[in-house]
């Protein structure tokens, strides 16, 4: 289950900030009834993607998950979800995709949310 009462944050206003030093700690998905625990790998922002009318540097997380092949969340590439954890409260309404393993990480299964 889900902890219903935390807050929610604006995704439009979302900054690497939010996981200045969050790298290495516990969050949760949650997609609907469904929840996982992740651990926040990376967090780096691109500041090279950033279009002329950028409200924000754009930035990407890194998640890791245990591999449980019978987790629904790991039976599918994407999904539609939120990130539950942040000292501050929760950002909903994220794509959340799998993604390759990167060489230098553990083993797991790994996830990517980018902020353009």
């Amino acid at each position: 289950m889900t902890n219903t009462e935390t807050a929610q944050l604006s995704v439009g206003t979302a900054n690497a900030q939010l996981f200045a030093g969050g790298e290495d700690q516990d969050y949760q998905f949650v997609a609907g009834d469904l929840a996982m625990p992740v651990r926040l790998m990376e967090c780096t922002e691109r500041p090279d993607s950033a279009g002329p009318d950028s409200k924000r540097t754009p930035f990407l997380l890194i998640f890791r998950a245990d591999v449980d092949e019978a987790h629904l969340m790991q039976q599918t590439i994407e999904f539609n979800g939120s990130i539950v954890g942040l000292k501050d409260g929760s950002l909903d309404g994220l794509m959340i995709h799998r993604m390759m393993r990167p060489a230098q990480l553990p083993e797991g299964a790994y996830y990517q949310v980018m902020f353009n």
